[in-house]
């Protein structure tokens, strides 16, 4: 594992979270504008993980209250840009299907992900093993709720 690529990983979820945490904001625009370049920042940080499997114990998860809290305090500081329409499935019977998604689900759960590596690093779980289950969460979860709010966040302030 390439260390810089890992440091300014965790640099970047360290402040997407901090972000997060801070909800609810009184000004929508201003959290918009914070949300969408910490997202970016996070999401291309993961783009180069180069982490492999690493066996050991693992990042605690977050309990569904913790993300719970995050959640309604996103949705009061969004309100009604919350909402947002995305096609979800690219191939298949259902491809090209326009289905209704959730603003504050995207970054309540990229929050989650990225929090529970932030308190396993942080209660020692090998740097190893946190880049793994970042880069592979970011492959089969998180990665796409980023993007799609990067997308959503970029419609709301921009057109």
């Amino acid at each position: 594992m390439r260390t810089e690529g890992f440091s300014a990983f965790v640099d970047a979820a360290r402040r997407f979270c901090a972000l997060i945490d801070g909800a609810p904001y009184p000004d929508r625009d201003d959290f918009a504008a914070r949300a969408d370049r910490t997202l970016a920042d996070v999401h291309a940080a993961a783009l180069l993980l180069d982490a492999e499997f690493h066996d050991g114990p693992s990042s605690p998860p977050i309990s569904h209250e913790d993300w719970t809290a995050r959640f309604d305090a996103l949705s009061e500081t969004l309100g009604d840009w919350s909402t947002y329409w995305s096609v979800f499935e690219m191939e298949g019977p259902e491809a090209g299907e326009a289905i209704e998604h959730f603003l504050d689900d995207d970054l309540a759960d990229v929050w989650r992900d990225l929090k529970a590596g932030l308190l396993g690093l942080d209660a020692g779980v090998a740097p190893e093993v946190v880049a793994w289950e970042w880069r592979l969460g970011h492959r089969i979860h998180w990665g796409r709720h980023a993007v799609e709010a990067i997308r959503a966040l970029h419609v709301r302030r921009f057109e």
